[in-house]
């Protein structure tokens, strides 16, 4: 039978509204076995008290906390993944922080490496992020490996890191000036670009561009060999830019000539344009340069090698000059080349007498294990110094640094006064090393 529980079931002139509640209420025909129960407001004549108390209990208390129950159930459950979440955040952050605190409290730039690998998500933090890159910069200034900045890139943004290549590059070439060294050379930083940009992903066109008018300028207060040596650097690697921005481009961005112009316009160094602009002037130059450059550094190599044959831990003696020997042979043989290189006269006959010069030298020092009498060591002195004297004679312009409006002839004058230079510091580490070995070997006798 059909009924409702208040009044008198009609279920043909119930109204939307009644009809709507029994809908709703279509759950509590389950607590009478199977039977249709309707809305509150209806019931049968026949149903007894209790079962009318049943159903009402049933429909305002039970029912409810029955939906609510179940809905905070079902919410639960499908909040329950954001909530394991939200506490995984919680977790990190707090991890984050330590490891935030753990960087800043570093100033080292492996450790802050180390750091930085294992959580890279705290270099977006600012304070990590400015931290890290005034570390990075002072492993620059420091004059560290190319390949060591590389490590540190992924964690800049483009422009930063762009900074930062060329902040290496600039010190970089200021170490090798000052220091006499050849280490930088164009391919060394064709490769370190190329490298960088591997590693932080920046357009490398856009970084070439940079470093033209950057690292590379000839800044009017820079030291005449400076700027050969950014010259000499920078034109290889504008051939390079183009090559790059050529096959990336049907149509190239810049021509040769354009970028040499706007490298030029942007250092406003007029004077040295027509040079950098000519490819035999530039060629003259990059001669002179890698010359010069080449033999700093047999100098550098070769002066260190001899002190240390002659350092606190290695006192000289008789025995290991024939260890030392060698070394002064061929820096002689380099000069005898420089000689044959040049169709300067005067230059020729200057790198000469310095060869000469060098080889009664030698031919002194050996005299030592000869047991020569007092006399002939005496004339074999007399000898060097005639030869020096004979030097001395064509060493009035070479040896002299001439400031020059001819940037080539400044830059030949630069090298000879570099080879002179060279050439007193072996000729002084030679004769006062055995000088004082003779004066000892007089005493012996």
């Amino acid at each position: 039978m059909t009924f409702s529980i208040f009044n008198s079931y009609d279920y043909k002139n119930k109204s939307f509204a009644l009809a709507a509640l029994d809908k709703l209420s279509t759950p509590c025909r389950l607590a009478f076995g199977g039977k249709k129960v309707y809305v509150l407001s209806q019931t049968s004549k026949e149903t007894s008290t209790s079962a009318r108390v049943a159903a009402v209990f049933f429909s305002v208390l039970i029912f409810p906390i029955a939906v609510i129950s179940i809905s905070s159930l079902v919410i639960k459950a499908a909040t329950l993944p954001w909530i394991w979440q939200k506490k995984n955040v919680k977790n990190q952050s707090k991890q984050a922080e330590e490891m935030i605190k753990q960087f800043n409290a570093t100033g080292t730039y492996d450790k802050a490496i180390e750091i930085l690998m294992k959580s890279p998500e705290i270099g977006k933090n600012p304070d990590v992020y400015k931290n890290f890159s005034n570390i990075v910069k002072t492993k620059i200034n420091e004059n560290c490996s190319f390949e060591d900045i590389c490590e540190a890139l992924p964690f800049f943004e483009s422009v930063d890191a762009m900074e930062l290549v060329n902040q290496a590059v600039e010190v970089r070439l200021s170490n090798d000036y000052q220091n006499n060294r050849n280490f930088t050379t164009a391919n060394s930083i064709a490769n370190f670009i190329q490298k960088a940009s591997e590693k932080n992903s920046f357009n490398v066109n856009t970084f070439y561009r940079k470093l033209f008018t950057n690292a590379l300028r000839l800044n009017t207060n820079d030291d005449l060999m400076l700027k050969a040596i950014k010259m000499d650097i920078a034109d290889p690697l504008i051939e390079i830019f183009l090559k790059n921005n050529n096959s990336n481009s049907s149509k190239p961005i810049l021509t040769h000539r354009e970028v040499k112009v706007l490298l030029f316009i942007l250092i406003k160094d007029f004077n040295l344009f027509k040079i950098f602009d000519t490819p035999e002037e530039m060629k003259k130059v990059s001669e002179i340069v890698q010359n010069i450059r080449s033999m700093n550094q047999k100098r550098f190599e070769l002066l260190g090698q001899l002190k240390e044959l002659t350092g606190e831990n290695s006192k000289y003696s008789q025995e290991n000059w024939p260890s030392i020997r060698p070394e002064f042979t061929k820096f002689q043989a380099y000069l005898g080349q420089l000689a044959d290189d040049t169709n300067d006269e005067k230059e020729k006959k200057y790198l000469l007498s310095l060869q000469e010069l060098f080889d009664h030298m030698i031919e002194f020092v050996n005299s030592f294990s000869d047991k020569l009498s007092l006399e002939e060591l005496k004339a074999f002195e007399e000898r060097i110094k005639n030869s020096a004297a004979e030097h001395a004679e064509n060493t009035s312009v070479p040896i002299t640094d001439i400031a020059s409006d001819d940037f080539l002839l400044a830059l030949h004058h630069r090298k000879m006064k570099y080879i002179a230079d060279f050439s007193e510091e072996m000729k002084i580490f030679l004769l006062d090393n055995h000088v004082q070995l003779n004066e000892k070997l007089e005493k012996a006798s």
